[in-house]
């Protein structure tokens, strides 16, 4: 190597070894008390020469123990990054401790949820509401003295964010705003996956006010809608009082009550508990009698203080050896899931409940989708529990207790072109989904078509019910298909699927899924669990 190189490799690396370590700024926590996630904005900085490597940390500092991690980040000299982390906020929301970390050398920063916000506006700065016009809309709202008894001011209801900023390109960071409200020239400017995030928030319930449009016109999306206005929503107060019902709702009511205590797949303990009691027993016979017996007849009963303990290491390590085997690694339980697809929109929400019981906690923890939403049904309490951001969405530690049922539910929302093609004239349907579908029960005005069984990319003609038969959506497939135990579930979900169906004139359909749906995420596999999958939905009108 030339000098001069060998002088310039030397200067790089003793400039990397001082570089400044990042700096992080710019901290935001968004959401409330009761949300299920909170949206937490921060930005990291390189100030040095050369690139640098670096993990962030997130903590509740109350608590002094990390929420979440990511690892592994970079950022070359002189680069700039803003992360839009929905942070789990399952036993409330406090402050969040963010610590870069780099070298051996730290940088913390502070985000406080000082602000109870229920609403979110997008607009640059120069458009954004005074203090007193979101003063008059929180004063306007029925609920306004609730939020001025917590905090400073009625005007903390409402936060305001500047697209240039950036925006989430993960739902979950809207999913403590009841309504978002975004000024038409920003709605337009968003990048495919900021958008994105926001339709898959509105099809999870979301409400989205586009305003500054030329015309009013309300669009249904999924669970959720649009809303297009020329005025500001700040300005008419009387038309944001009530939630819009994200099913998210259903996580804060089902830690007690039937939805907890209905699950038909909870599991009431492990069947090798027989075993064990056997193995015990048998230990009790071979080391008691059997073994005096056995070293009297040949008459060295001093035997007796050697094979004892011997025949007492044998059996622990059989009984151990026992119990890894038959409940260590075995994950009983199952899932209930309800898929509902819009096929006039292509889009489709995954939303299930599961129980999990193991003897040992999951190998690698449990590990989702980054954008899949996470919610456990048990008191966290002062329960420490860390996720992995860095690849995914995984539990690493925490919430989970072996040997006790772990209550958890999951949110998905996705896009998908897979559609059912129902011809009316004929009195047939044609499976374009990529699982089979089990007892289909499909209504069209006031007739409800059946069909037992319709295969993947089959077609199958439908008999009409009888008007003998209970009617009324979805009486005749719920009789006819699920459990009693499943049925006293089932019923806990109508406000979830109400909205859809009910409020549609078109055909609708419903069924019980051959196999496991998109979006169904148990984060550890359930090897021997249960799973009771049912699809509803709306069918494209004008198909043939």
């Amino acid at each position: 190597m030339r000098p001069a190189a060998l002088a310039l490799s030397a200067l790089l690396a003793v400039a990397g070894a001082f570089a400044d370590p990042p700096q992080v700024g710019k901290a935001g926590l968004f959401g409330h008390s009761g949300s299920t996630y909170t949206w937490l904005r921060f930005e990291v900085v390189n100030p040095g020469l050369s690139p640098v490597d670096f993990d962030v940390r997130l903590g509740e500092s109350y608590r002094q123990f990390s929420l979440v991690r990511l690892r592994d980040q970079r950022l070359e000299a002189g680069e700039r990054r803003s992360y839009q982390i929905p942070v789990p906020a399952f036993s409330g929301a406090g402050p969040v401790s963010i610590l870069v970390q780099s070298r051996g050398e730290v940088s913390t920063e502070w985000a406080n949820l000082s602000r109870e916000v229920h609403f979110l506006q997008i607009a640059p700065v120069k458009s954004w509401a005074t203090e007193q016009e979101m003063i008059d809309f929180a004063t306007g709202r029925t609920s306004a003295g609730r939020y001025s008894r917590y905090s400073s001011g009625p005007s903390h209801d409402v936060a305001q964010v500047d697209p240039v900023d950036g925006l989430p390109d993960n739902w979950l960071c809207y999913l403590p705003f009841q309504e978002t409200f975004i000024l038409e020239s920003s709605w337009n400017r968003l990048e495919a996956a900021e958008r994105n995030a926001l339709l898959d928030w509105v099809a999870a319930g979301g409400r989205l006010v586009v305003y500054g449009s030329t015309q009013l016109r309300q669009e249904g999306y999924l669970l959720g809608g649009i809303v297009r206005q020329p005025a500001n929503p700040l300005a008419s107060p009387g038309d944001h009082r009530a939630p819009t019902g994200l099913p998210v709702e259903l996580f804060r009511g089902a830690r007690t009550g039937p939805l907890f205590t209905d699950f038909p797949f909870l599991s009431r303990g492990y069947a090798a508990r027989s075993g064990g009691l056997l193995l015990s027993t048998l230990f009790l016979i071979v080391a008691g009698p059997v073994n005096y017996i056995y070293w009297r007849r040949r008459n060295r009963i001093r035997m007796l203080m050697v094979s004892v303990p011997i025949l007492s290491l044998a059996f622990c390590l059989l009984i151990g050896v026992f119990f890894i085997a038959s409940q260590g690694f075995a994950r009983k339980g199952g899932s209930f899931s309800l898929t509902l697809m819009d096929e006039t929109a292509d889009h489709g929400l995954t939303f299930s409940r599961h129980a999990m019981l193991s003897g040992l906690y999951p190998l690698g923890g449990f590990g989702f989708d980054p954008k899949t939403c996470f919610y456990p049904l048990q008191e966290t309490g002062g329960d420490s529990y860390s996720f992995d951001y860095s690849r995914g969405h995984r539990l690493e530690s925490g919430l989970f207790k072996p040997s006790v049922n772990f209550h958890y539910f999951t949110a998905v929302p996705f896009r998908s072109r897979e559609h059912l093609v129902y011809n009316a004239a004929e009195g047939s349907i044609t499976n374009g989904y990529e699982l089979g579908l089990e007892k289909l029960l499909l209504r069209d005005g006031g007739r409800y078509l059946w069909a037992d069984r319709v295969p993947s990319g089959g077609t199958v003609r439908l008999t009409e019910l009888s008007p003998g038969v209970e009617m009324g959506w979805p009486a005749p497939f719920t009789g006819r298909v699920l459990s009693e135990p499943e049925l006293r579930y089932w019923n806990h979900f109508g406000n979830l699927w109400r909205p859809m169906i009910d409020g549609s004139a078109g055909p609708a359909f419903m069924a019980r899924l051959a196999g496991s749906p998109r979006g169904l995420e148990q984060g550890a596999s359930i090897r021997s669990g249960a799973q009771c999958n049912v699809i509803m939905g709306l069918l494209e009108t004008g198909t043939p």
